[in-house]
């Protein structure tokens, strides 16, 4: 696993480098990203467990991506993929459902997007060129130190039910 360990990060890197400085991300390192998500949590849950958090978080996905769309579309009033949120937010959301147990996903996709804010917000005038939000590199940068912290600390209970 330690192969894969470090596969999840140069994907995080590569996500965040990519999104931060052009607001493109190739993208096949999402579902890279969210296989060795996978098979980082399958190693401690199994399969039956993994497949279960991973449901459940899609779930949560659609919820959170239904009600942004529709206050898009109704209250803000404009295309929710080309204006509002872009393809890789929507491709990252997807795949970063399968790295954790769901208590512990709805919390680190909160902190995620107060972090996001937060740095974008500090960062905000070395980016003049962009009018965006690279939040797919934001969350990359995020969870790629979630998952740093748990691999050198005993921080498995992001995988635990």
């Amino acid at each position: 696993m330690f192969f894969v360990k470090i596969f999840i990060l140069i994907c995080f890197t590569g996500i965040l480098l990519q999104d931060y400085k052009s607001r493109y991300v190739y993208w096949f390192l999402y579902p890279l990203a969210g296989i060795a998500a996978f098979a980082l949590q399958f190693e401690k849950n199994g399969i039956e467990i993994t497949l279960l958090n991973s449901a459940i978080n899609l779930g949560f996905i659609t919820i959170f991506l239904l009600i942004a769309f529709l206050y898009a579309h109704f209250i803000m009033k404009v295309n929710f993929l080309k204006e509002a949120f872009g393809m890789g937010d929507l491709l990252f959301f997807i795949f970063i459902s399968f790295a954790f147990a769901p208590f512990s996903f709805v919390i680190l996709l909160v902190f995620s997007l107060i972090f996001s804010l937060a740095i974008h917000f500090l960062l905000k005038e070395k980016q003049k060129q962009h009018t965006t939000i690279p939040l797919a590199g934001y969350m990359s940068l995020f969870f790629g130190t979630i998952y740093l912290l748990s691999f050198f600390t005993n921080l498995s209970v992001i995988y635990a039910f």
